[in-house]
């Protein structure tokens, strides 16, 4: 399955893997999502519809509810559309057609705003999806990264193939345009060195994320009701670059979040964790043992006005994942949701952590923990933090490290 926005580049990828689909007799879906930014934007994507299916394609269009938003939210918004689509395919793959230049561009803008660390690296030809828990085991390739963009214009030109070239592509407002337009990615020097800088880079935080996952498996134990229970001295052992993203590792598993909590919060947690204090931060909450959980403000509600997560209905034979964290089969009709004032009933769960831990609501009313939900047959919660750090430190592989006990 590919992304399409009808560009030259996405178009260049429909035709490679048009004639790759016919060649071994494989489905080939192309996914248009339409930004509805400009009038013109539902006329371009049928255009672009059409063309795709002249090569082989499956299409479909996808239109985007909200376009008054940032082209960041833009960029996320596609991207879990995407991963919806292709999980709903049955393919773990999305291919997008993203060049030399993109990278380049995205590469030199990073430079300017003065990124460091793993803000420095850009995109490469594997990624694990961005997305969570849309995205969560599959991956985005970029087979023409290493390819000039006028490299697939010929290609283009050569087979009489048409694409959109985007205005938006021309309109200063946007920092990719005005980059383009300065002449600064066409020095070599320059960017050959940002290019050599940013692959070390991003081999190192390759390193790093994947010594921090696996410190914190030998130094930590997740269990089936969402939490993580450290070894407190043990974790703590480690190199303070370790610690910290192991930290964050852990903190992302339990909160089920979409975002990386940020350093300071990272510090704060890891800070609680060496004195035996309790505190939150980021969707997590550290408690004075030493186990770290969903903060139960953020999954049940406060009355400072946070919302609580939203509950999960499924009928039967219906999958789903709860607050980013459960993956929820349902075998009868059900309804998830955070335990609140019904805490009590989860007797195998901290008292600290019971009214942010998944309860199940049948359809005749009574309400079970997900261990006697499973025993008596109406569904299975499956805790997704184990996969949440593998899809984070290691996207490529089927490790069970991290199941939950």
């Amino acid at each position: 399955m590919m992304g399409l926005s009808g560009g030259g580049d996405s178009m260049a990828l429909a035709c490679l893997l048009g004639r790759l689909a016919e060649q071994d007799g494989r489905p080939f879906h192309a996914v248009i999502f339409d930004h509805a930014l400009r009038p013109e934007s539902a006329a371009e994507a049928g255009q672009a519809s059409r063309r795709a299916a002249a090569l082989g394609a499956e299409v479909r269009i996808l239109r985007w509810g909200e376009p008054r938003k940032s082209q960041q939210a833009a960029r996320l918004a596609r991207h879990r559309a995407l991963a919806e689509t292709a999980r709903e395919l049955g393919s773990d793959r999305i291919f997008l057609g993203h060049t030399r230049d993109d990278y380049l561009e995205t590469l030199a803008m990073r430079l300017a705003r003065r990124s460091r660390g793993r803000s420095l690296t850009s995109m490469s030809m594997d990624d694990a999806s961005p997305v969570w828990p849309e995205g969560r085991g599959q991956r985005i390739l970029r087979p023409l990264i290493d390819t000039p963009r006028r490299v697939l214009r010929h290609y283009l030109q050569e087979r009489d193939v048409a694409w959109v070239d985007d205005p938006t592509n021309l309109d200063r407002r946007y920092e990719r345009v005005r980059l383009r337009q300065s002449g600064q990615i066409e020095d070599p020097v320059l960017l050959g060195e940002a290019e050599a800088m940013a692959r070390t880079t991003g081999r190192f935080e390759t390193m790093l994320s994947r010594n921090a996952a696996r410190h914190l498996h030998h130094s930590a134990r997740m269990t089936a009701w969402g939490g993580v229970v450290f070894d407190r001295y043990l974790f703590l052992s480690a190199h303070s670059l370790v610690r910290r993203r192991g930290m964050e590792l852990a903190m992302l598993a339990v909160s089920g979040e979409r975002d990386l909590p940020g350093p300071a919060r990272v510090r704060m947690l890891l800070a609680a964790l060496r004195a035996g204090a309790s505190t939150t931060a980021a969707g997590a909450m550290m408690e004075t043992s030493g186990t770290l959980g969903r903060d139960p403000g953020a999954a049940s509600g406060r009355a400072d006005g946070v919302q609580a997560a939203r509950p999960l209905v499924l009928g039967a034979g219906e999958t789903g994942v709860f607050d980013g964290r459960f993956l929820v089969t349902a075998r009868s009709p059900l309804r998830v949701r955070a335990a609140g004032r019904d805490g009590p009933i989860l007797s195998d769960v901290p008292p600290a952590f019971r009214s942010g831990t998944p309860l199940v609501e049948l359809a005749d009313g009574n309400r079970l923990a997900a261990s006697a939900c499973e025993a008596a047959g109406f569904g299975t919660l499956r805790f997704l933090g184990g996969e949440r750090v593998e899809h984070l430190a290691f996207p490529f592989t089927a490790l069970s490290w991290f199941d939950g006990q």
